[in-house]
């Protein structure tokens, strides 16, 4: 048996011990009661503990019981405990009944729900998770993500511009692969964006300048971070090689880290093209000047070489050896003063005398004229509503005149001339060299040899020609004459061609008012 001494030792011991043990429950309770208040009062989302007020059934109201710091700094609200939403946010269960409606049905079903929602009362889009913690009460953790909001708006709006934008932007990798490709680069250069993206940005720069580009591009952007009015040339998809203007930039991270390159680059093909129009204007308006000149002196010289040759003539008998020599010699003067009346229409100072008019009899009746015995087919297509034309119409049948022989001199062995005509109204969008109006188009194509393209720019040149230099071809002013004729008519007139199938040379001529 235990003795007295020892049993109340063990009592002491199991008194004490019943103490610890409950001091021990209470402890570790308080502790996390505070540890609650701690994280509730400086959790960085808002938190508000409500108790749902229904009317007739229908959730008509809240009172707010509970809420952090982070709630009054999210929201601006300020001493709500205790007081109904209606009386803290007046029209709020009109503007938004929707969530009065959630808040009931969370509170009386007990299913938590999130969603995201503008709230315009308080000017701001909030993130909420909405539960029940016991019927008629709901617990709302929100967040309030209005810049997150705007700046995906921003990014969408970006987005959507940066895509639909008639320019092209693309962006690329640190390496050179392309991330991005939008509308503007897919029409310019004829590649979808899944041709494209995942590929070398090389693939449509010409590959004789690729990648000394490529390097002198990335290194401007890794020194200076952009570049603009940087010219170069691209390549479609169809091989075709275009002259285009580039914009760069880098793109950063946060830590203002180079992440990857985007550029925007833009079709200049009609701009070089007028630079080329006016560079050919000042050009044949210095040879024009130049060339009226020696016309006139030359015109001078051959009417007294012809006065002369008709005297010596006088005396002689037709039949004589002189009289043939000096009709040879004549005739040849009569070439020279064809040649000088060119001379004259080239230069500056042959001036149309225009009269209004419909182009299409000028265009037919010298047309089949000049194909008269030729082993070529000729086929007009020249609808009945064209355009009316001021036109002087000597000066536009020998462009027609000009034109067809040319078409002709291209086609030795035979073969087909088409000539066409359609009214056109220009734009600023169309991206050619005239002024925007209404204009009268005139096609003339061969089936011929065509021009090779280093000769395209020059085919408008005084005494450049791809022809024969023997006998009468040659002379190299035919094309510059029609050149200079429809300029001075404020049209224009272009060439294209491709080796092996042929030329066409097109007439844009000014509708009259």
């Amino acid at each position: 048996m235990k003795n007295k001494r020892t049993q109340r030792k063990e009592d002491n011991a199991a008194k004490h011990g019943g103490i610890a043990e409950r001091k021990a429950d209470e402890l570790p309770l308080e502790y996390r009661e505070r540890r609650f208040r701690d994280f509730f009062e400086n959790m960085l989302n808002g938190f508000s503990y409500c108790r749902m007020i229904f009317k007739n059934g229908k959730p008509h109201d809240f009172e707010y019981l509970e809420v952090n710091r982070a709630f009054e700094k999210l929201t601006g609200l300020k001493n709500v405990v205790g007081k109904k939403v209606s009386e803290v946010i007046p029209g709020l269960r009109k503007s938004h009944p929707e969530l009065m409606e959630t808040f009931g049905r969370v509170s009386t079903t007990g299913q938590s729900e999130q969603f995201e929602l503008y709230i315009k009362l308080l000017r701001g889009w909030f993130s909420l998770s909405v539960y029940s913690p016991e019927k008629e009460y709901f617990v709302a953790v929100f967040d309030n993500v209005t810049e997150k909001r705007l700046a995906e708006q921003e990014s969408r709006f970006q987005s959507e511009v940066i895509k639909n934008i008639p320019d092209a932007v693309c962006a690329i990798d640190l390496n050179g692969i392309v991330m991005s490709w939008n509308r503007g680069a897919e029409t310019i250069l004829d590649y979808k964006a899944d041709e494209i993206i995942g590929k070398p940005v090389t693939t449509v720069i010409p590959e004789e300048i690729a990648q000394k580009e490529l390097e002198h591009c990335i290194s401007l952007l890794n020194t200076e971070g952009q570049f603009s009015g940087y010219e170069s040339l691209r390549r479609r998809k169809d091989g075709k090689i275009i002259p285009v203007e580039l914009t760069g930039v880098a793109i950063k991270d946060s830590r203002d880290i180079i992440t990857n390159y985007a550029s925007i680059f833009i079709d200049i093909s009609g701009r070089k093209k007028a630079e080329q129009e006016k560079l050919k204007n000042h050009m044949l308006e210095s040879v024009g000047i130049l060339a009226g000149g020696i016309a006139h002196d030359f015109n001078n010289l051959l009417t007294a070489i012809l006065g002369d040759i008709g005297i010596a003539k006088i005396p002689l008998n037709p039949d004589h050896e002189s009289y043939k020599r000096l009709s040879d010699a004549e005739q040849v003067c009569m070439i020279a003063s064809e040649l000088s009346q060119r001379l004259l229409t080239f230069a500056s100072g042959g001036a149309p005398v225009r009269k209004t008019m419909p182009i299409s009899d000028v265009v037919v009746n010298t047309t089949k004229n000049l194909m008269q015995g030729d082993d070529i087919s000729l086929t007009i297509h020249l609808p009945d509503n064209l355009y009316h034309v001021a036109i002087d119409e000597g000066q536009i049948r020998q462009v027609v005149t000009n034109l067809i022989n040319n078409a002709k001199d291209a086609m030795p062995n035979g073969g087909a001339i088409t000539v066409r005509g359609e009214n056109l109204d220009v734009s600023a969008r169309d991206n050619v060299p005239m002024k925007e109006g209404r204009y009268l188009k005139i096609a003339i194509s061969d089936t011929g040899a065509g021009i090779a393209p280093e000769n395209i720019v020059k085919i408008f040149d005084p005494y450049y020609s791809t022809k024969d230099m023997h006998g009468k071809k040659g002379l190299g002013l035919g094309l510059a004459v029609c050149y200079s004729v429809i300029k001075k008519h404020d049209g224009l007139i272009t060439v294209d061609s491709e080796i092996g199938k042929g030329t066409t040379f097109t007439i844009f001529l000014p509708a009259a008012a």
